[in-house]
């Protein structure tokens, strides 16, 4: 089995903000992308706000909460995102 430690998440709605949660407390550092400026700008309240899901719903511990959000970085743009990962999550409209 292939493990991955980088990913990119390209597109940042629900949907790819959710991957970015999943990876990150997964231990992966995530670059996430969105073109859209607006909902670009939203992506770390969507991340923060399920990782302290998690963490409240007793699915990761208090103390994994700070180390997986600061895994999580916004790219501003397509190649900035895909440098040095391992694999691409594909959430885009």
């Amino acid at each position: 089995m292939s493990v991955f430690k980088n990913v990119a998440i390209v597109g940042g709605g629900t949907i790819g903000s959710s991957w970015g949660v999943f990876f990150a407390s997964k231990g992966c550092k995530v670059n996430a992308y969105e073109r859209l400026p607006e909902i670009r700008g939203k992506i770390f309240d969507k991340v923060d706000g399920g990782l302290r899901f998690l963490a409240e719903n007793g699915l990761m511990g208090e103390d994994e909460l700070g180390s997986s959000f600061k895994r999580v970085r916004i790219a501003n743009s397509l190649p900035e995102a895909l440098e040095d990962v391992e694999y691409v999550q594909e959430s885009t409209s």
